[in-house]
């Protein structure tokens, strides 16, 4: 199985056998919880808060399990964050509420 890129400095399998670092798992619930609160007055917004959500899930798999896999999720998820975040941004300067990434996407939230 392919190993990750990148490696943290919490131990490994620590404080359970099952999860390869444990606090670093443990703390996406921050991200899930800000996708769960977070303000969604836009289409944009509403796909903000779940690409929040995926980043929460992403880096869960990635810390969680130490793959090739979940590093993947973990960076295809924050980049479509920041994605996300740009075109809400965009949409804020242009006072639009049009999708300038998947607009199918937005029209259909």
């Amino acid at each position: 199985m392919p190993v990750p890129t990148v490696f943290f400095c919490e131990s490994k399998y620590a404080v359970v056998p099952w999860v390869y670092e444990f606090w670093n798992t443990a703390s996406n619930a921050g991200y899930a919880w800000v996708g769960l609160r977070a303000p969604a007055a836009t289409p944009c917004l509403r796909a903000a808060r779940r690409a929040m959500l995926a980043v929460g899930a992403g880096s869960a798999l990635l810390h969680g399990t130490g793959t090739a896999a979940g590093q993947m999720a973990d960076e295809l998820a924050m980049l479509l964050l920041v994605l996300r975040f740009v075109e809400a941004g965009w949409e804020m300067i242009r006072g639009t509420r049009s999708s300038l990434i998947a607009p199918s996407i937005a029209k259909a939230a």
